[in-house]
């Protein structure tokens, strides 16, 4: 009974038509961003970058507890 099973699994396997996926083609995205980023948005991308330094050194400063003696 198994061994039929198996058969007519391999059977179904070999004989079936697959129907093959369309290759993928990724476009160069990663270069886009650099070039953007390094060009044409230049200035707000620093901006931003100080905007969350300013951000992360308030929340530093924030946290810490005094130490009373």
């Amino acid at each position: 009974m198994v061994g039929v099973f198996i058969y007519l699994l391999i059977e179904a396997v070999t004989e079936t038509p697959w129907v093959k996926a369309k290759e993928v083609v990724y476009a160069a995205t990663t270069a886009k961003i650099g070039d953007l980023f390094l060009y044409t948005y230049l200035l707000p991308f620093e901006l931003a970058s100080l905007v969350l330094l300013a951000a992360l050194i308030g929340a530093v400063v924030l946290s810490r507890k005094e130490i009373k003696e």
